[in-house]
């Protein structure tokens, strides 16, 4: 008798009939991990890291912006310096852009860096010194992004930056561009603080 129940099994197998089957379960899919088509922008050690990817070359959120308030000084009536280390290499002819504000918003510069950090060598250890002030030396908040251009012709971000702010403090008067790397919308260099 055994014989005959395991012979009618192995012909219900055969046939694609299965007599002892268990009711289907569904699959616990909660541990499922994922990642983002595009890179985010990010920080480690106080530094953002916005655009393409500097290690993973995924490319960059087009609208990936980084932002951080803090207090400059006590000062209203001076201006906030902050000088900034950047590093950063251009891709699709994108354009660094970084924008300070005091509190209320009442008083805002908005600058592009000029020429990339490292361009020939895509080397993302280069960094240079850029400094951008605004009236009122008070709580401010600072931002940066990557703008298009038309010459830009993919939809994704193509640039890498890596920014940290070296230092801030208040100054009588404006140092905007004292090493003068920065430009205006229109991609002329500004002038230098006097």
């Amino acid at each position: 008798m055994p014989n005959k129940i395991l012979l009618a099994s192995v012909l219900a197998g055969a046939l694609g009939i299965c007599a002892f089957s268990t009711p289907a379960q569904d699959p616990d899919n909660s541990d499922w991990q994922t990642e983002p088509a595009l890179e985010t922008p990010s920080t480690d050690g106080g530094t953002l890291y916005i655009g393409h990817g500097w290690h993973n070359k995924k490319e960059g959120d087009p609208n990936g912006i980084g932002k951080k308030k803090f207090k400059c000084g006590e000062r209203a009536e001076r201006f906030c310096t902050v000088k900034l280390d950047i590093a950063w290499v251009r891709g699709n002819d994108e354009r660094l852009k970084v924008s300070l504000a005091n509190a209320g918003g009442t008083e805002a510069k908005t600058v592009y860096a000029g020429k990339d950090t490292a361009s020939a060598t895509r080397d993302h250890t280069t960094t240079n010194e850029f400094t951008l002030s605004v009236k009122g030396c008070e709580e401010v908040e600072i931002s940066v992004t990557f703008e298009k251009t038309s010459a830009s012709k993919k939809k994704n971000v193509q640039s890498s930056a890596r920014v940290k702010i070296a230092r801030h403090y208040c100054a009588q008067k404006d140092e905007t561009n004292e090493e003068e790397r920065w430009v205006d919308a229109e991609g002329k260099k500004l002038a230098r603080p006097e």
